[in-house]
């Protein structure tokens, strides 16, 4: 076989891989614009509500938080802001992400939504605040809930220690606008 001959079959076999490979990322890239999808838009609490376990290891409500006090807002270039509804300083802005682990259809069933602040920031690493300064939540949603044809997003936060309970949280439902 001639030196030609072997190099264009080389090269064929590589053109072939990188096609592949191209096609590949772009599956990931659109998994991840569709997953993006689900998320974007404005959010409006609902309800939310903190938990801890006491000394018993019952679970207790600490605090009731009234609806609709503040909302999130998920763009889709990734900017986040952070509109609280009940000061003059209304909003703050920063950034987003969604990993989402388990999908069924349009709904997640099991991720994790980072936002990152000046705020968080601020309290890298102190209760629930992540070491790198973002807030990370457990997110589940409902697309288009059947008795009011709203999307849902679930949060919750991690679990903190803050005296005088070991572990702390809190759980958010939001309404998409």
């Amino acid at each position: 076989m001639s030196f030609l001959h072997v190099t264009t079959k080389i090269l064929l076999v590589l053109s072939i891989l990188l096609v592949f490979a191209s096609c590949e990322k772009e599956e990931v890239i659109n998994k991840q614009n569709s997953n993006n999808e689900l998320i974007v838009g404005y959010w409006l609490l609902s309800k939310g509500e903190t938990f801890a376990t006491n000394s018993k290891g019952e679970k207790i409500v600490t605090a009731t938080l009234n609806p609709k006090i503040f909302a999130h807002e998920f763009l889709a270039d990734g900017t986040y802001i952070n509109h609280n509804l009940t000061s003059t300083s209304s909003t703050e802005r920063g950034t987003w992400k969604v990993e989402v682990k388990k999908k069924d259809e349009k709904d997640i069933e099991e991720g994790i939504l980072s936002i990152t602040t000046p705020s968080t920031l601020a309290n890298k690493g102190m209760l629930f605040f992540d070491n790198d300064g973002s807030i990370k939540f457990s997110i589940t949603s409902t697309y288009k809930r059947i008795s009011d044809k709203k999307s849902v997003l679930y949060l919750e936060t991690k679990k903190y220690e803050a005296y005088p309970y070991n572990e702390n949280w809190a759980y958010y439902i939001f309404e998409k606008q």
